[in-house]
């Protein structure tokens, strides 16, 4: 699988000529019978590497994808925390568009804390590789129709920059109350020494994803995201 040629897709040369070799290797072993093809069940993941002429991280190589991953970084929040249909701010999700906004997944704002979102920040002092899908989990209760959960995770920069490195959508059931958890669009990055990471959860990212049509509002507790972590 590969995210080639799509907006923010960096398309760099190492990347590309690694994903083409295994596809030959692939292709030989099985209709020429010359070579070997890659393990079954094995993996190579790439990360994203900014700025853009900067060579793509990797490969990172493992015998399956469980073993691809070490412990899980996480954090969170047991306290309260709401927002409603329109939480954020619509010029930094305009900013963030990959139609409208930027095509540069390198690209980077002024740290901004939005209005009416949750957000849970964490620093960390050794930096570390996430590679794979975040995922988030919390205990919600919600009052309305149609709502949705959007989430970002940004990279917080001690340059007073920030930079998204992932996000996703959860759909609410009407009134939806208990548990939930979903995941983010998986990313290879690399969190550097001394940067912050911060999940945000808002009730709209649009134009990325369509807004709710409807007036809902949502109290999130006990919420915690979980980092997969480069085995190493």
């Amino acid at each position: 699988m590969g995210d080639l040629g799509h907006s923010r897709a960096s398309n760099k040369p190492k990347l590309n000529h690694y994903f083409n070799d295994q596809a030959a290797g692939f292709f030989d072993a099985h209709l020429k019978h010359r070579g070997a093809p890659p393990s079954p069940g094995s993996v190579a993941a790439f990360s994203q590497t900014c700025p853009l002429t900067t060579p793509d991280g990797g490969p990172f190589t493992a015998p399956s994808w469980r073993a691809l991953h070490g412990r899980s970084i996480r954090f969170g929040s047991k306290a309260n925390k709401s927002f409603d249909q329109s939480g954020g701010d619509p010029n930094v999700a305009a900013q963030f568009d990959p139609i409208g906004g930027t095509s540069d997944a390198c690209k980077t704002i002024p740290i901004e804390d939005e209005p009416n979102d949750a957000t849970y920040k964490h620093r960390f002092h050794r930096g570390f590789t996430m590679l794979g899908l975040p995922t988030v989990r919390a205990h919600i209760h919600t009052n309305g129709n149609f709502g949705e959960i959007a989430a970002r995770l940004w990279d917080l920069m001690p340059n007073g920059e920030q930079r998204l490195v992932s996000r996703g959508v959860y759909a609410l059931r009407n009134d939806q109350t208990g548990r939930i958890a979903f995941q983010l669009h998986g990313n290879g990055y690399r969190f550097g020494k001394g940067h912050r990471v911060e999940l945000q959860l808002l009730g709209r990212d649009s134009p990325y994803y369509q807004a709710s049509n409807s007036s809902f509002s949502v109290i999130v507790s006990r919420a915690r995201v979980a980092l997969p972590r480069r085995a190493r």
